[in-house]
């Protein structure tokens, strides 16, 4: 049987996620805010996945494609285009777990995708979701608990997720002030008086965010804008905001002390 509790709650996130570490939950943890959802799933109170309402599938293929090019394999595309089509009217919490992991773990059945890998996208997904989290300050959720077993790819215990997620905060934090978001736009300045010296950025800054710049690169995202934050105070790399929906997703200087987030 699913149960289904929901609260307004001005506790931090990370005080809402140590609770239902600490009673060793079974099932989905949804939060809302700003129009999008988190969704955490548990087992045993440890987090197997999590991910977020923004774009889900093009997530799960970005990783993918990485792999495959890191492997210098080709990707079937015509798999997510079809994915996509089937679940446009979907929400991540119409299936448990949610059809997107249930996508990567059809893959790993089907030999599409070793067994390692789809644990290492797992991984790299689930803290990109936890990083957004983790800055709420105002938000709402329901935990819907679910005893059902499904096949685990790969699961961490909440307090060393939260601390490696939260050293990564910690980082983005100390970049310059006009880089508030993993989700900007990294562009090349023109008429600037080093431009040529630069030219070769225009290889790889397209348009794209820090995020998908870090998966082009094999970089984490915080050492590419780490890279670039230089040429951004220097004026010769501009930032673009982040698309929508993601200008909805919580700023770095979101993050404060008094939220009890600790290392």
């Amino acid at each position: 049987m699913i149960l289904a509790h929901k609260k307004n709650t001005i506790l931090s996130a990370l005080n809402l996620l140590e609770d239902f570490a600490n009673r060793k939950a079974n099932g989905l943890l949804k939060v809302s805010a700003n129009g999008i959802a988190w969704f955490i799933h548990l087992n045993e109170g440890k987090i197997f996945y999590a991910n977020f309402s923004i774009d889900p599938l093009d997530r799960l293929e970005l990783h993918m494609c990485q792999l495959f090019k890191l492997r210098h394999q080709a990707i079937n595309k015509d798999v997510f285009a079809k994915l996509r089509q089937q679940t446009s009217s979907l929400s991540l919490d119409d299936y448990y777990p949610s059809y997107d992991y249930q996508t990567l773990y059809s893959l790993v059945c089907t030999e599409q995708l070793s067994a390692s890998d789809g644990a290492a996208i797992v991984r790299e997904i689930t803290k990109e979701a936890i990083r957004g989290f983790l800055l709420l300050s105002d938000f709402s959720y329901d935990f819907i608990a679910d005893q059902r077993q499904f096949p685990i790819l790969w699961s961490t215990n909440f307090f060393s997720l939260s601390k490696e997620c939260q050293s990564e905060i910690t980082d983005w934090q100390a970049l310059d002030s006009k880089i508030y978001s993993p989700y900007q736009r990294p562009f090349l300045l023109e008429n600037n008086e080093f431009q040529n010296k630069y030219d070769y950025l225009q290889n790889f800054l397209v348009g794209v965010d820090f995020s998908h710049l870090a998966l082009l690169l094999n970089r984490p995202a915080i050492r590419v804008a780490q890279s670039l934050e230089p040429l951004i105070t220097a004026g010769i790399v501009g930032l673009r905001s982040p698309e929508h929906p993601y200008t909805k997703l919580p700023q770095k200087q979101n993050l404060l002390v008094n939220q009890g987030i600790r290392i």
